[in-house]
């Protein structure tokens, strides 16, 4: 099953895809995440955010910022790429 992953700036949408694994570095480490992933919010890293989009590996830097996970979405606010 998809989850939504969007990853946000204060200026724009950077993402907004269905993915079916994301892969976050975490202050903690590295999270991966699928569908029905428990509910989690933690601080990122400077790193990328690697997912899974139409059976297609995609990356998107990120200058660290925050996650918010739900058992079907992923939610990323960044201060932008770096």
């Amino acid at each position: 099953m998809q989850m939504n992953l969007k990853i946000l700036s204060p200026d724009k949408i950077i993402v907004d895809k269905p993915a079916d694994f994301v892969s976050l570095m975490m202050e903690s480490g590295s999270v991966g995440i699928l569908h029905g992933h428990v509910p989690l919010a933690g601080k990122l890293v400077r790193s990328y955010v690697k997912f899974d989009h139409e059976g297609k590996e995609e990356k998107v830097p990120v200058d660290g910022g925050y996650a918010w996970i739900m058992p079907d979405s992923v939610t990323v606010f960044t201060a932008g790429r770096q």
